[in-house]
């Protein structure tokens, strides 16, 4: 009986911890849809991806952009700013600069991303990026 307990509880284990492992999205399934990061200091960011089309709307600023999406692999893309949609407080904003934005870790509800640039070569922004469920 002892050694049935055994292979009960093994496989107890290994079942819970392959079913942990399932609830971990894969950075496919954050290549579209709406999420946010959220930013006390200069408040929430909303954003939605639909295919090579990114919206990223600010309501404290007021800053409504378009980016062109391009996957370089699975993990890793970047974003050309193609238009200002929106502009009310007349933030500056480099129009040519691309961020290069790279999925670090996932979990079943957000991803953690780090941002960087050329134009700012010490410039590292690490975030969490949350689903959005509207």
């Amino acid at each position: 009986m002892k050694t049935n307990s055994i292979y009960l509880l093994f496989f107890f284990l290994f079942l819970g911890g392959n079913m942990s492992f399932a609830q971990t999205k894969s950075c496919l399934d954050f290549h579209e849809g709406s999420f946010v990061i959220q930013d006390s200091l200069s408040g929430n960011s909303y954003i939605d991806r639909e295919g090579l089309i990114q919206y990223e709307h600010n309501y404290e600023s007021g800053l409504f952009l378009k980016f062109d999406v391009e996957w370089l692999d699975e993990c890793t893309y970047t974003l050309e700013l193609t238009e200002v949609l929106q502009n009310p407080n007349k933030i500056d904003i480099l129009e040519d600069m691309v961020l290069k934005v790279e999925i670090l870790a996932r979990t079943d509800t957000s991803y953690t991303q780090r941002s960087t640039t050329d134009a700012f070569p010490d410039f590292e922004l690490v975030s969490e990026v949350y689903i959005h469920e509207e």
